[in-house]
């Protein structure tokens, strides 16, 4: 559970390093809210799981947002 947050704050640390502020926010955003929200609901109560269904969707958000911005930094790193 740890290692996927620690990889996205530190690609998005990173990331705004460089200056590339909005699109790190704008991943933030949409692996929390649009992401998160949703499937924490439907892992907690239609699917049964309680907190360990929150505890997943955590987990899952974090780890799309650290795919999409290791994939942000990817492309950024390629250009220079």
């Amino acid at each position: 559970m740890y290692f996927p947050d620690s990889l996205q704050v530190v690609t998005a640390s990173t990331l705004r390093a460089r200056g590339d502020v909005w699109l790190p926010t704008g991943t933030h955003l949409t692996s929390y809210i649009v992401v998160m929200m949703p499937m924490a609901w439907w892992l907690a109560i239609p699917r049964g799981l309680g907190i360990i269904g929150i505890a997943w969707a955590v987990v899952i958000a974090s780890v799309i947002s650290a795919v999409l911005l290791l994939g942000r930094f990817w492309l950024l790193s390629r250009r220079d």
